[in-house]
């Protein structure tokens, strides 16, 4: 194999994850013993619109790669990238989001600097197939997330919807549950993570709101159960499960009281 020549990544290709591990090792072994199967697409500026991985396995198994350069305008470009990686890739729909995320900006592209930013989140929604909560979610875990926690959505660990509301937790946090390689442990650590944001979000509303309507006891009291078996899973030592179990204990109470009244 003569020296390859060394391509850039496009900006569209890398809103997809590289491959990595036993999937890019078996890529690896592929390309070694039957060649590069199907040719890497280049941009016209030369950068690599799609077969980033095939390149990489070519270089690494000593194969000289071959390469056609696309033609088409940027849509075209787009379609390619994307259609090629869902066609290739068994993807779930958190990973879709995360993908469609990329691709599109809070602003829905308005003030776009690059063609992944100019895509609207209903477009990219669309083109990923997936809800437009969850290209929501999947910007929250963008603008607010630790790489750790964002690579978790690539790899198919964590949902999206379980990624944004630990992307709102500290990022020690964080990093350790996108870091977390044990399943059963990972699944602990989100679920007792997200019962800590749920309680916070209990005890920020009971510090801001003012005097609450009349709610009928019973529906009250199912609010109350709720909340207690939420609480139940997290820490004793948790500071805020205590400020939280001391609101629903002031809660009742004052239930008491005007039963009485």
């Amino acid at each position: 194999m003569s020296a390859p020549t060394t391509h850039p990544f496009h900006r569209l290709a890398d809103v997809f994850p590289l491959l990595a591990g036993d999937e890019f090792t078996s890529l690896v072994e592929d390309v070694r013993a039957h060649g590069l199967r199907e040719p890497i697409w280049l941009h016209p500026d030369g950068s690599i619109l799609d077969g980033r991985n095939r390149y990489r396995a070519c270089v690494e198994a000593g194969v000289d790669p071959v390469y056609r350069t696309f033609a088409g305008d940027d849509a075209a470009a787009l379609a390619l990238v994307v259609s090629a990686n869902l066609t290739r890739r068994h993807m779930d729909a958190s990973q879709r989001a995360l993908v469609a995320g990329k691709l599109a900006n809070l602003q829905d592209g308005r003030h776009a600097a690059s063609i992944e930013a100019a895509v609207s989140q209903p477009a990219a929604a669309k083109l990923l197939n997936v809800g437009r909560a969850s290209v929501q979610r999947a910007r929250e875990v963008i603008d607010h997330g630790v790489p750790e926690l964002v690579r978790a959505v690539e790899r198919g660990d964590v949902s999206i919807s379980s990624a944004a509301l630990i992307s709102t937790l500290p990022q020690a946090e964080q990093v350790a549950i996108g870091t977390e390689a044990d399943g059963i442990a990972r699944g602990r650590l989100v679920r007792i993570a997200k019962d800590r944001v749920r309680v916070s979000k209990l005890v920020a509303g009971a510090k801001t709101t003012g005097p609450r309507p009349r709610r009928p006891p019973s529906d009250g009291m199912r609010l109350v159960r709720a909340a207690i078996t939420i609480l139940g899973k997290i820490h004793k030592r948790d500071a805020e499960r205590h400020q939280a179990f001391s609101f629903l204990k002031g809660w009742i109470d004052e239930q008491e009281m005007r039963g009485r009244s």
